[in-house]
């Protein structure tokens, strides 16, 4: 599963979670169950909502005390890395901007 005529720069699979990110060239991680048997996105792992077995993005954002978020461009944040893990019973995922914040 890919986003199609996109390259994928970097992907992570959770084997016993369940779920995969992959982050486009673009720098837009998409997240999707690629075993519905232990991954339905109860516990958020996905960073998303939506069908949990369609690829889809994940919106990319922060919190700064000192910055108006609602006004902030959140779509100059581009992701590099993705990380995945866990078990059905505790997925878990991260991802490394390219500036190295988590």
């Amino acid at each position: 599963r890919s986003t199609p005529d996109i390259e994928v720069i970097d992907k992570s699979k959770a084997q016993e979670a369940g779920h995969t990110i992959t982050i486009n060239s673009d720098g837009i991680p998409h997240s999707y169950c690629h075993n519905p048997k232990s991954c339905d996105n109860e516990l958020g792992q996905l960073g998303r909502k939506g069908d949990p077995s369609t690829p889809l993005p994940i919106q990319l954002g922060f919190e700064d005390n000192n910055i108006n978020t609602k006004n902030n461009n959140i779509a100059s944040i581009a992701a590099r890395y993705a990380y995945t893990g866990g078990f059905p019973s505790s997925g878990h995922s991260a991802i490394l901007d390219t500036q190295g914040n988590i």
